[in-house]
This record gives structure tokens, sequence and C-alpha cells, in this order.
């Protein structure tokens, strides 16, 4: 087993040398004719026969996207870019084009369209299964490019019918296609069982995708045939039809009326949802913690930040495995094996300020689309006897009423699966929270209320089933029974010269790599002064004009400068001396 991984581990670093050196030839020849490359055809053939590719075309596009993705940390390309990248004409353009979507049909990437774009403005992305072939320099990841489920087919016939240059044949067209390449599913097979004709069909899936998928409680007939059927006369046709309850949808226990909306709106029936096997998704509308205590951040509210460079001692992708849906469910399936009374994760990220430990959690929790349930220690701590200890145990009160709300499970072949949708319990700056006791038990009436208050944290939190995700620039100051409670530490230590190199490379992408290394050369960064120092950055260039590299070498140092005083010790203390 170590054998083949260090076989991948050497395709992948040889894999990603010769895309880089055909990214590079690509910049400086802007062209696709394939004699410009000769001189690279060894390199060119490596890459085509990795991802089965006969166009030389296709084998520059998929080294844009990759190089992209992985040096410069851009998800998204559209076809725009990729003319101005190689210079083209309308007529490259359309062979371009055709190759993004035999890429597409083929799962190696994704595409999404803005509302009302055009073909230049369609974005694409590398599929998740062609960056893990290549991250992991395994070539059969690719034979598998499509998760086989029925989240999946609805993922897929949501992405057809919100492509605004099909019209109803061609989604027909589409839609049977995906019934054919999925129909070994459960799902489909009851589906074909109920004889739909296409239109029919494409309003129940619609309606079933939002519900299950995106949380929608009711569809709107207005939003149902404003997107799933292009047709003027098929939308008057399929909608009275329905309103009079002669659809076979209404007629057969398929959709619904939503309550209470006068036959405006529909629904997925019990059967359809036990015929199915859906699982409900639950709006985050229906949920409010109800108190200051505590803040609930969605994932689609956080800003996903590209481009987090972590150092190889943190082993930043164990934790990323551990919060995954599918590692948190092997993890509270095997807790559930041993007999373990509360099913919980308890990871603690610690190390000095602006390294990157709140973000990180952030990250995952928008990765895995998991909700945060953030403590707001400034409201925990009450001057009142008592009412700090109220509070805490009102915190978890809320993250346990969370955890009902948001987890849900799926019946896959006759088997209950999950949880899915587990929410983070984050507690930021932990060490105020629960600082070190006395070790005589003895002391003033304020530390007698913080051991009272420890006491609690520590009894609530053996009691809670779940994800809590604790951040620390002071681990020494907690209470040491607390380090037992703490299943996994990762430490935020130095961060490296060539690190914080690769870090202002991801802010500065307009200064060379020299530049950027005597600056951290002469500094001692971290990502959050990097941050600061960007956003500096751009503000002065608003006032200022920087006509040489040596303008912005000079002005880039004294932000460096700027950012780092407070942290000199040998500063002149400002006031008058003694």
């Amino acid at each position: 087993m170590e054998q083949n991984l260090l076989i991948n581990k050497d395709v992948a670093v040889k894999l990603c040398n010769s895309i880089e050196l055909v990214y590079n030839s690509a910049s400086e020849l802007k062209s696709i004719k394939e004699e410009d490359y000769d001189s690279i055809s060894e390199h060119l053939d490596a890459i085509a026969n990795f991802f089965k590719i006969k166009d030389k075309l296709g084998v520059l596009l998929m080294s844009y996207f990759i190089n992209r993705r992985l040096v410069k940390g851009k998800p998204y390309i559209t076809l725009n870019e990729l003319m101005n990248a190689f210079e083209c004409k309308l007529v490259d353009s359309i062979l371009i084009h055709e190759q993004l979507e035999n890429f597409r049909k083929a799962k190696m990437l994704v595409s999404t369209k803005k509302p009302y774009g055009k073909k230049e403005e369609i974005e694409y992305s590398l599929s998740q299964t062609t960056l893990n072939s290549v991250l992991k320099g395994d070539a059969e990841i690719l034979l598998d490019k499509k998760e086989v489920s029925f989240t999946a087919f609805l993922n897929l016939f949501h992405n057809v019918i919100y492509d605004n240059e099909l019209d109803d044949d061609d989604v027909a067209t589409e839609l049977t296609s995906l019934m054919d390449e999925f129909e070994q599913l459960e799902e489909i097979k009851y589906l074909k069982g109920e004889r739909l004709c296409p239109e029919e069909l494409t309003i129940l899936l619609f309606t079933v995708a939002r519900q299950s998928i995106f949380g929608d409680t009711k569809v709107t007939l207005e939003r149902i045939f404003r997107v799933a059927i292009n047709d003027n006369f098929s939308r008057y046709y399929y909608q009275n039809d329905i309103i009079e309850k002669r659809s076979p949808l209404i007629a057969n226990d398929l959709l619904e009326f939503a309550p209470d909306e006068f036959m405006n709106s529909l629904q997925i029936t019990e059967k359809t949802f036990k015929a199915l096997n859906l699982a409900e998704k639950k709006s985050a509308k229906q949920f409010t913690t109800g108190s200051d205590l505590v803040k609930l951040i969605m994932p689609d509210k956080i800003k996903f930040q590209e481009g987090m460079v972590y150092e190889d001692s943190l082993n930043i992708n164990f934790l990323d495995q551990l919060i995954s849906e599918e590692g948190y469910i092997k993890a509270i399936k095997r807790l559930e094996e041993e007999k373990v009374e509360t099913k919980q994760i308890v990871a603690i990220l610690y190390g000095r300020s602006g390294l990157g430990k709140s973000q990180t959690i952030r990250n995952l929790a928008a990765k895995y689309n998991r909700p945060i349930l953030q403590v707001n220690l400034s409201q925990v701590k009450d001057a009142f006897v008592g009412n700090t200890e109220k509070n805490v145990e009102e915190c978890f009160k809320i993250y346990n009423k969370a955890v009902k709300h948001f987890e849900h499970y799926k019946t896959i072949d006759g088997v209950k699966v999950g949880p899915y949708s587990s929410p983070i319990f984050f507690l930021d700056e932990i060490d105020s929270l629960i600082p070190q006791r006395s070790s005589t038990g003895e002391g003033s009436s304020v530390g007698n209320m913080y051991s009272n208050m420890v006491g609690i944290f520590l009894t609530e939190l053996e009691r809670v089933n779940g994800i809590v995700l604790l951040a620390s620039n002071l681990p020494g100051a907690i209470d040491t029974s607390f380090h037992r409670r703490i299943n996994f530490k990762f430490e935020f230590g130095s961060f490296s010269k060539k690190n914080q190199v690769r870090t202002l490379e991801l802010y500065f992408k307009d200064f060379t790599h020299e530049i950027l290394e005597e600056v951290a050369s002469n500094a001692d960064l971290t990502p959050g002064n990097i941050v600061n120092i960007r956003k500096a950055y751009v503000l002065e260039s608003i006032f200022k004009e920087f006509k040489s590299e040596e303008d912005k070498k000079t002005i880039l140092s004294d932000l460096v400068g700027r950012e780092l005083i407070l942290q000199k010790s040998n500063r002149n203390p400002i006031g008058f001396l003694q």
C-alpha cells in the first residue's frame, strides 16, 4: 500500500511539472497551434495519456485550468479569459467552447451560468474528481467520474433546466440521457414506472430538487413554469392541467398544493417523499438561537478564503477529513460500535494570532455545508453572581437545539445513514472562558465564580453530541482538567519563510517572486499581517501612482514596517520619562 502511494506521488509530481511547463509555454506563445509546441511534445503526450485526451487543444486547456487552480488559486474561468490568454479569433473560440463542453459532459469540468448570460459568461471550473486525480497522481479516479446517487442526479438535472440555451426538446433529451445514466437507482426505476410525459417529469423533479436539496418548503407555480417549461403554450396547458387537478402529478398523489396558498404553490407528498428516499432538508429560516449568547452563521454566508497556506507539520488534512461529511459519519459510526456514550469530536486550534485559526474553521464549515454556532464570550461573562454559569448552560442548550434542527439521516439501500449537516459549536479565545483554577480550591469570590463556571462547562461538554471546535492564542492559560476533554490538538506554530512568500504571492500577483522573497526575508509575517498589508496597499494605490517596480517595492516595504511596528520590543516609550 505504501509503495503504491509513493508511486502515485511520483506520478503527481511529474504530471504537475509537465502541466506547469505546458502552461508557461502557452503563456509565452499565446497559440493553440499544435506545431508551435513540438519542442515539448513529450510533456503534451504525458498529460494527454493521463487524462485520455486525444486533441492537443484539450491538453492546453486542461493545463491552463489546473495551473490557474493550483498555482494562482483561481477556481472559475470563462471562455473570454481563455480567448484572451491564447489571443484567439472567433473561429478558435468555437473550437475552445466545443472542447470545454466535451470536458463538462465527461464530468472533468463543471459549469455555472450567470442569469441571462451568453456563452462567454459561462464560468467553468475543475471538478473535484479531476482535481483529486491530479493531486493523488491516480488516473483511475477519473474512471468513476460521477457519484451514483439520487442527490447527484437531482443536482445534474437542476443544472440542465437552468441552462438558458436549452429549449424544451433539448431539456427532454438531456433528461432522458440522465435517466438512462442513473437507471440502476431505485428512485429512477420508480419515476419511470409513473410513466409521466417529459414536461410532467420535469415539473416533478424541479419541485423535488428545490425541496430536498435547497430546503424550499414549497415552490410557486410561477417559478416552476418560468424555469422548468420554456414553451409558452406548454406553460399554459400544464399549469391549467394542474390547477384543474387533471394532471397525473396531482391525481397520482405525487405533488399537492401547499396549504393556505390558494393553489399558487406545490410541494411533494408523503408518498413521493418515501418513494424517493428523501431526507428532509431543513431551512435556516426555521431556526434562530433566540439569544445574544450564540450567533448562528450559515455556510452560504461565510466567505471562503481561497489559497490558505499551512505548514506541513500542522497535519490540517486530518482535520479536513474529520469534519468532512463522509469522515464525520465514519467517526460517529465507530464511536457507536465502541459503545461510547457521547458521539462528539472536540478539537482545538492553537497558536499565535494571525495564523488563520478562525478562518480555517470558517473554511471547513463552508466547504462541508455546516452551520456554525459561535459563542459570544463577551455576553457569556456576567458580573452578577450565578449569571455566567447560567449563560454557559444556555449556550449548550442552544447548540443541542441546533443539532436536532439541522442534523438529518438518509435511508440508502434500506440502511439509515448519517448524521448529515451536523453544525459546528465554535468557541474562539477559549482560554478566556476556561482559565486555570486555583490548585488549593481557595481564592477570591471572582476566582470561585470562575471555578464554578469551569466545572459547569466541563460537565456540559461531556454531555454534548456533535462537533466542538476551539481556538486559542494562549493554550497554557486553559485549565488543565480541560485538556483531557480535547480529542485533537492542532498547533499553528511558526510560519516559515517559504510559506510567507507563497502567501505574499497569492495577494500580490503583480510583484515578482524576487521582490516578495526579499520582503519576507526582512520580516516575520503571519497570514493575518499579509491580509492587512494587502488592504493598506489597495488603499494607498487609490491616491498614489506607482510608476516603477522600485516604487512598488518601496511602498510595500514601508507597509510591512508599519504593520509590524507594534510587535517591536525596542520602541521608545511615548510620554514623560522618570
